[in-house]
């Protein structure tokens, strides 16, 4: 139910349905989309139209190019950021371009002309040394070329660094019909040379995803040096080294570098240091490149593991470390307790949830890496009991185990993993940073799982809101009263839960088994209403604006429109106690 309230300040109360004349004035002619015109060169809609047709190499779609052109007229984005958005969409990278054709195209997009063949070798040496092809667009997208091209079109080119931006092949050429390294091929590989074997369809066909979807050549590299199948072959320190050369290398090693790896191990130095050393290198990075994989800066340093038996390879001695190594005593499993999918970027309340089912009794007991860091965070669900005091910093402990969250700023795919720490050892380990084999095990408990990034997904949602409830011969106000009475008149969005205090006032209650975006759970409060209304009014040019966001302002859950008007979509609050409030049940995760 909608509120607004007069110049002079009296609230009246806006009714969801409107009387038939109103209704008849609102509901005009049905949609019409003029179609784009493949022949403008002008302006910023020549520039979107250039794009297409040069990338993308067809005429632009009318929602597209709409999309695009109010991106770079509003200033959401610059000339450099359409043009990732291109290059890098998944239109373009499904024509998978060799080496050569890539450059061929930044070159007809950003300097306007066809490569000069010194030029095309320079880049092409370029990437042969290991550059990302995030790299070599910085080196097209910065060029004075198409700083001028973006000025002939009225767009402000902007600055940006895409380095680290993975473009994966998943096949041969779509353009000269040359044959690529794919994806798949590098995961192959992995198998081929750490695991000594060919890969099963699964297994192949979870890498080749996870890597796709954002995880870099040394994330899934450690998913095989550090698994179960390859520290069972129980291998020497010599032939350890072995195995990394040809693995990140490509290649035997060379007797002064394995001599200097190996004495590197035997005087105390971690597996995890020297596959670090490895994947850090310039020759991963150029293994990397010749699949469109982005190598990866992670550093594993504090993971090792010790030989159990004779080594597979040169059969030598069961290897007995002088102290032995800490050996996990506790099982464990996890699950992603999200009710809603897909899960998001860091937003309004709505993180990812782990929970971790588990024997082990304490929380000091083990830490939680995520892409190989520390980074568990905690938010308190009023529908969850906590044994103890609720800590931020730590899984807490709950039904059956423990419950935490993760805030992820970055969409891209994440592994979640489980150190074991050895009984009165953790204040060595997480705060003296003392990691030893002797203190601390790695345990078999994986979690991987993908972040969407929630800003894109809030703009798409938004602009689904305009498609639904909206005709183009609207004016801004019109369209956006049709969105705010046809989406949020309805009933359909509630407040968030509030519990009543001892002292008699009222707090909000998240709960777990309802954390999620505004568009999946249908919660609306008086913070992120105003915003709603705010970002509405922005997309069909309707200025609306936040009365206030101090909630110690009467009018904080309001937006004032240009008419004069004053408005809130933000739900009567409902209250009640942590009595009606159903506990969140940890029992059917298995």
């Amino acid at each position: 139910m909608n509120y607004k309230t007069d110049k002079g300040g009296r609230i009246r109360r806006y009714l969801c349905h409107l009387s038939v004349a109103v209704m008849a004035l609102i509901l005009l002619c049905c949609i019409h989309v003029l179609p784009v015109r493949a022949q403008e060169n002008t302006g910023v809609e020549g520039f979107v139209t250039r794009l297409y047709n040069i990338c993308l190499d067809r005429d632009p779609d009318p929602a597209g190019f709409n999309a695009w052109v109010n991106q770079l007229k509003s200033g959401a984005n610059t000339g450099a950021e359409a043009a990732y958005g291109f290059v890098f969409s998944n239109e373009f990278k499904s024509k998978n371009p060799c080496n050569t054709d890539y450059i061929a195209s930044l070159y007809r997009c950003f300097l306007g002309r066809e490569p000069d063949s010194a030029g095309m070798s320079a880049w092409l040496a370029r990437i042969e040394a290991g550059d990302s092809r995030g790299t070599i667009f910085n080196g097209f997208v910065g060029s004075d070329e198409f700083t001028k091209i973006c000025q002939s079109y009225g767009i402000n080119r902007g600055n940006g660094d895409w380095s680290s931006s993975a473009f994966v092949l998943t096949g041969d050429c779509q353009i000269c019909g040359g044959k690529n390294k794919t994806v798949s091929d590098f995961v192959t590989r992995l198998y081929n040379v750490c695991l000594d074997r060919n890969p099963d369809s699964n297994g192949l066909n979870s890498w080749v995803n996870t890597i796709i979807n954002g995880q870099s050549g040394a994330q899934t590299a450690y998913g095989f040096v550090f698994s179960n199948e390859f520290v069972l072959k129980n291998l020497c320190n010599e032939d350890f080294v072995e195995y990394m050369y040809k693995a990140f290398f490509g290649r035997d090693s060379d007797a002064a570098g394995k001599a200097g790896w190996v004495n590197v191990l035997n005087n105390g130095g971690t597996k995890g240091h020297v596959f670090s050393g490895f994947t850090g290198s310039d020759e991963f990075k150029k293994l990397c490149a010749q699949y469109g994989i982005s190598a990866g800066t992670e550093d594993y340093s504090s993971v090792d593991f010790k030989a159990s038996g004779p080594c597979s390879v040169c059969q030598g001695e069961a290897q007995q470390p002088e102290d032995p190594s800490y050996q996990q005593k506790y099982d464990y499993k996890m699950f992603i307790v999200n009710k809603y999918k897909p899960l998001y970027t860091t937003n309004n309340f709505s993180f990812v949830n782990i929970y971790i089912k588990t024997d082990n009794p304490s929380s000091e007991g083990f830490s939680v890496t995520v892409n190989g860091e520390h980074s568990v965070v905690g938010m308190e669900y009023s529908d969850v009991s906590v044994e103890g005091e609720f800590v931020t910093g730590l899984p807490n402990k709950v039904e059956g185990g423990y419950l935490f969250s993760l805030s992820m700023k970055n969409a891209g795919s994440y592994t979640v993993s489980i150190e074991e720490i050895k009984e009165g050892c953790y204040e060595e380990y997480a705060f003296k940073g003392w990691k030893t084999a002797e203190n601390h095990c790695i345990t078999d408990a994986k979690l991987n799982f993908t972040c969407e990034d929630y800003q894109t997904a809030y703009d798409q949602w938004i602009d689904s809101l305009v498609d639904t409830y909206t005709k183009p011969d609207m004016t801004p106000e019109e369209k956006f009263y049709a969105i705010v009475r046809g989406e949020f008149s309805n009933g359909r969005y509630t407040y968030d839960e509030v519990v009543k205090k001892e002292d008699g006032t009222y707090r909000k209650a998240p709960t777990l088994a309802d954390n999620g975006t505004i568009w999946q759970n249908h919660r609306l409060n008086s913070a992120n209403s105003p915003k709603l209304l705010v970002s509405i009014g922005q997309r069909v040019g309707y200025d609306v604006k936040a009365v206030s966001y101090d909630i110690s302002n009467w009018f904080h859950a309001y937006v004032d429109t240009p008419d004069g008007d004053r408005l809130t979509i933000c739900p009567p609050t409902t209250t009640g106690d942590l009595g009606t409030i159903k506990p969140f049940d940890f029992s059917v995760y298995k």
